[in-house]
């Protein structure tokens, strides 16, 4: 699925997002605009199917929850039933006026029937420095795979792996063993697992606390719009704004400042790239072998272990080489203790 973006006299750009364009993809217009009711037909008939049509079109209807209506909702009433289009609002308001102390719905999102279910439509509990509540628009598709997770050797327990590899690692159970490598493998997993930490598969999100006095007066305010509550919010909004800019100033210097006459290319690069919002992905999507496309992470992860070991074989080894390695793979691993201790030596070294 693409989104395509235009823009012409009536039509603003708003965003761009890209979804992974192929040759069976569908494209979605996206229009923000801000024009007359009565252009609303022209313009739709214009657009290639399917749309969804964003903005403050600042008409009021019950047909989205307005208290009451105007000549103004009536029009755009009229023009979503006589083109047969769906409005995911749910009646939740989008705007808050101040001066009057009142909430009302005047941004709507409009589309095309057959994207009426493949999209959720929400406010945001935030106004986020405005007088209109942000709307988010969230695609009911698959949701993306989680980042892969890494041990963290840093912070592992070594005293207790070294403990449960000796105690988890009998010799009798991996002679008698079908499969030893998946035993050998299964066991060190579980032995892992215990003794080291792994990263989350969803970075973690600390809430702001510049938010948080904020939040609460519009909470309040929304209760009991009284005087004294819409003085509180705007004192609590001017100090979150003050709060973030001076964040960003100290997060912006502090960034910088770890770039020096000592910094590789690479980092500085690297660093560029971030700061345009262009950091790597670290996701697998598919890989190509011999003409197929693997899509799944078993299969993708089997054809690189088997690629390896093919690489890692005797095939690519020296005559001198293979005469040493095929009488030493042939003998049975010993896991005693004297082994072990040599083991458990590497691992604390490499550490």
């Amino acid at each position: 699925m693409a989104l395509v973006i235009i823009r012409s006299r009536v039509v603003f750009l708003l965003l761009a997002i890209g979804m992974s364009p192929s040759p069976k993809s569908h494209y979605i217009l996206l229009c923000s605009l801000s024009l007359n009711p009565r252009e609303l037909d022209n313009l739709v008939a214009q657009l290639p199917s399917p749309y969804i049509l964003l903005g403050d079109f600042n008409g009021h209807h019950s047909f989205w929850g307005s208290s009451d209506d105007n000549s103004r909702g009536k029009l755009i009433a009229d023009f979503i039933y006589d083109n047969d289009l769906c409005i995911s609002n749910d009646e939740s308001p989008t705007h808050f006026c101040s001066k009057n102390k009142s909430f009302s719905h005047l941004d709507l999102t409009i589309s095309s029937p057959s994207l009426f279910q493949d999209f959720s439509w929400s406010v945001h509990d935030d106004l986020c420095h405005s007088d209109h509540y942000p709307v988010i628009l969230r695609n009911n598709g698959p949701s993306p795979v989680d980042r892969p997770q890494r041990w963290k050797l840093s912070k592992a327990n070594w005293p207790l792996f070294e403990a449960l590899c000796i105690s988890s690692f009998p010799q009798d159970d991996l002679d008698e063993a079908e499969d030893q490598m998946e035993l050998f493998t299964t066991i060190l997993q579980d032995v892992s697992g215990q003794a080291i930490r792994k990263t989350l598969a969803t970075p973690k999100r600390f809430n702001k606390p510049w938010f948080e006095e904020r939040n609460r007066a519009l909470r309040l305010l929304e209760r009991s719009p009284t005087d004294n509550n819409v003085a509180s919010f705007r004192i609590a909004r001017a100090k979150a704004r003050r709060a973030i800019r001076q964040a960003k100033r100290s997060s912006w210097q502090e960034y910088v400042s770890r770039i020096n006459s000592r910094t590789s290319c690479k980092s500085v690069w690297d660093r560029i790239r971030r700061i345009k919002g262009k950091a790597d992905t670290i996701s697998v999507n598919h890989l190509q072998i011999d003409g197929s496309t693997l899509t799944t992470l078993p299969d993708i992860a089997n054809s690189l272990g088997h690629t390896f070991s093919y690489n890692s074989s005797s095939n690519f080894s020296s005559d001198a080489f293979r005469r040493v390695k095929l009488p030493e793979e042939r003998k049975k691993l010993n896991l005693h203790q004297k082994t072990r201790n040599i083991i458990m030596i590497n691992l604390r070294s490499r550490n």
